[in-house]
């Protein structure tokens, strides 16, 4: 008779973990939100080329790269809403005094009031594109194409934005007894006090202030809170009607000056995530380390080079932190002065060009951008060299601030071979300041070159997540 073979046991009683799932859903997310941020920044720098190069210009593409970038932007809002946490930006220093249980609880809560501002966003984009049909609306430059196909990314976005908010609620397992709490019950009388408020109020700006910050300190992400808050005055107060909630999202993105801001973080983002953004980090830490303070001191002058090529506090900070804490670290500086350090080094990127903020504020006021820059350069310096001054006295006070494998003595030959990794990517803020300032691009077309620049310096390196 033939014996039956039993399967081979695992004599090292190996866990082999699962692979995960793959979400398809935030795979084609992924594909089209960086399909539509890659081509348009393919064809504004084909404009740029083509003005130079090849004497033409071509009069659609500004038009064309708007409406990519708006419709990379919200579908990207969709993609980093995570089960938990989610990418989006909230203050949680107040939700974080409750126990797990209630904090589940306002999880919940604002998730539904994220889902109630993505629910708007639906059904007035969908009014937004029917109207636009009926109407035959046509945009107001040469190109003159039908608005109607710009505008269904607010009902699309507002779909998809709900699918995720209901999705995180659904994965969010509140603990037994929840709905016997008289902290849900407290949530509860707080939504519907602002709701009544929002309704009955004569002041427009206290419903927006209150609200707005009633909802963040209840950790609901800042974009949300005041998207849904904004929303609610405009049409709380008359001022604008139903369909028009969705047209003051599209048109409060629709402007070509603010591209800047996406494709300089795009750029900074790069480096920081391939080995460039450390060769910077060791070429400056190289040079200063013999110097009190050398290492601190280096890592804010890398800081103002970062900030000048991604014009973003957070991007800067956030680059910075996984390279230069641990070195920080190892040159035995304090936790709370190594964390003081990167985000005091991350706000330079507000002042110094390309920085968002200025372009934001030239966006909305109508002033040069250009002049803006030249503005911000020399008073960013000058912080820039108060905060190294800082780092020198208190590294001196402290006896910290050197590395042990500073210890050698300075070679030349080591600077030039760390100088030539490094330079690539020091050409970055170069590039930008002479084709801005040299009148040869917009902030706009500038940041496109400097990311295309980032990208072929970078090939092969990109870890990006």
């Amino acid at each position: 008779m033939q014996e039956i073979s039993e399967p081979h046991p695992n004599p090292n009683n190996i866990i082999i973990p699962k692979k995960p799932k793959r979400d398809i859903w935030s795979a084609f997310e992924n594909i089209f939100a960086s399909s539509f941020l890659a081509f348009g920044m393919l064809l504004m720098f084909y404009q740029v080329l083509s003005r130079y190069f090849f004497n033409t210009s071509l009069f659609w593409a500004e038009e064309i790269v708007r409406y990519l970038v708006i419709w990379s932007n919200f579908i990207g809002a969709s993609l980093i809403i995570k089960p938990r946490p989610d990418e989006h930006i909230n203050v949680d220093f107040f939700v974080t005094k409750f126990n797990e249980g209630r904090q589940k609880v306002l999880f919940v809560a604002t998730s539904l009031l994220c889902m109630v501002y993505s629910a708007m966003l639906f059904f007035s984009g969908i009014e937004l594109v029917m109207n636009a049909l009926k109407q035959g609306t046509v945009s107001d430059s040469r190109l003159e194409s039908p608005m109607w196909i710009p505008y269904i990314i607010m009902p699309l976005a507002g779909f998809l934005i709900t699918c995720r908010w209901l999705e995180r609620i659904i994965k969010t397992k509140l603990d037994k007894g929840w709905h016997r709490d008289w902290f849900t019950f407290a949530v509860l009388g707080i939504i519907i006090a602002l709701a009544v408020f929002s309704f009955t109020s004569d002041s427009a700006i206290s419903v927006m202030l209150i609200g707005m910050f009633l909802l963040m300190f209840m950790g609901m992400p800042i974009g949300f809170a005041m998207g849904l808050m904004g929303s609610v005055t405009l049409y709380a107060f008359d001022m604008v009607k139903w369909p028009s909630i969705a047209s003051k999202q599209f048109w409060a993105t629709n402007s070509f000056t603010m591209l800047a801001i996406p494709f300089f973080i795009f750029a900074g983002s790069i480096v920081a995530k391939t080995p460039m953004g450390k060769y910077i980090v060791d070429f400056t830490c190289y040079l200063l380390k013999k110097i009190s303070g050398g290492v601190g001191i280096a890592i804010m002058i890398a800081s103002i080079i970062f900030a000048s090529m991604s014009g973003s506090s957070v991007a800067t900070a956030a680059a910075l932190g996984m390279v230069a804490f641990p070195m920080l670290r190892k040159a035995k500086y304090p936790d709370d002065l190594a964390a003081g350090m990167l985000g005091t080094g991350g706000t330079l990127a507000a002042i110094v060009p390309p920085s968002g903020i200025l372009v934001l504020y030239g966006a909305v006021s109508g002033a040069s951008i250009t002049n803006l820059f030249k503005a911000g350069t020399i008073p960013g310096i000058v912080i820039c060299a108060v905060l190294c001054l800082y780092v020198f006295f208190r590294a001196r006070k402290g006896k910290y601030g050197v590395s042990e494998e500073n210890e050698d003595g300075f070679s030349w030959r080591i600077a030039f071979q760390l100088f030539k990794k490094a330079v690539w990517a020091l050409l970055i803020p170069v590039i930008i300041m002479v084709t801005i300032y040299g009148g040869l691009t917009t902030p706009t077309e500038a940041a496109v070159v400097a990311s295309m620049y980032a990208i072929l310096i970078c090939q092969g390196n990109l870890e990006m997540s």
